[in-house]
């Protein structure tokens, strides 16, 4: 009996009188009654009524009685399904397109195809064939050309965020080149205007002894005028000597008025330095894209 339960199990062709078919979906052995087509599965009365629970399930062929004790003679459908045409069975290919589709869609899309095939007439010996074969090393292929292209591009991100980190650490050090240089420029031009400065009242303040030494000289000639403590003799000759002084002072000062001026500390700023840090849109630019050969270059 478990021997005839694992022959209609495997799809072994048997006639009814010599095999007992057992439910395929619960763990109790019970007798099947029935056998869904799509499901490809043999139900006893109690598993059928799980099976119809699903509205999904529902539309699926359902076979009974000798209907289903001769399925193993009979050619089986496949169980997809056309989303297109009211759920009917996936049962055609176009070779010529090479696509599976239902039998409307043979009708309508592929009319003017020349060889079109029902797939139960040319679907035997598919899980042996050399073309299922090939197909599987195709998958496996394309699945490891998948993994392979997928590490090469975590791999490229990585070293893409590494490259990204190390212009960064470019630029601020750049940055700080050039804040450190303008730092120097500003300090030679403070150090200019100091010096400048320096010098400019150096200038005034030996302008400034010049004059109080002209004052002492004048205050001097005004003493020596007094007409209390002198006699009129020496006052005729402090007079004409003071007259002396004060025609040598005034030269003097005539001289210093023309050579002195007001000195004053102007800076004009540079503003080449701005103007050239603001026409550019950055500290460098970043270069064309130059992709990796890899499994999407040719």
């Amino acid at each position: 009996m478990e021997k005839d339960k694992e022959a209609v199990s495997s799809g072994v062709d048997a006639t009814p009188a010599e095999t007992t078919i057992f439910c395929t979906a619960c763990s109790v052995n019970e007798k099947a009654s029935h056998m869904c087509i799509d499901c490809d599965t043999y139900y006893c009365d109690s598993c059928l009524k799980d099976h119809n629970k699903l509205a999904n399930l529902r539309s699926h062929l359902i076979l009974v009685g000798d209907e289903m004790k001769s399925r193993g003679t009979k050619k089986q459908l496949p169980t997809d399904r056309c989303e297109e045409h009211n759920g009917k069975h996936v049962d055609m290919f176009c070779v010529y397109h090479k696509v599976v589709c239902c039998s409307a869609c043979a009708a309508i899309k592929h009319r003017s195809c020349k060889n079109v095939q029902y797939i139960p007439d040319v679907s035997s010996g598919t899980k042996t064939s050399q073309d299922f074969k090939e197909a599987l090393n195709k998958v496996k292929e394309m699945r490891g050309r998948i993994l392979r292209v997928e590490r090469e591009k975590y791999d490229n991100i990585q070293s893409i965020e590494n490259e990204e980190r190390d212009i960064l650490k470019q630029i601020d050090e750049y940055s700080d080149q050039i804040k450190l240089k303008i730092d120097e420029l500003a300090g030679k031009s403070k150090e200019q205007v100091k010096e400048k400065h320096d010098s400019c009242k150096k200038e005034i303040e030996e302008a400034k002894a010049k004059l109080q030494s002209f004052l002492t000289q004048i205050a001097l000639l005004e003493k020596s005028e007094s007409p209390e403590v002198k006699n009129e003799s020496q006052v005729f000759v402090d007079m004409k000597k003071s007259n002396n002084i004060v025609d040598e002072v005034k030269k003097e000062m005539d001289k210093f008025e023309i050579e002195y001026k007001m000195r004053e500390v102007k800076f004009d700023i540079n503003k080449e330095v701005l103007t050239s840090i603001e026409k550019h849109a950055g500290l460098g630019q970043v270069q064309p894209d130059k992709a990796k050969k890899g499994w999407f270059s040719s």
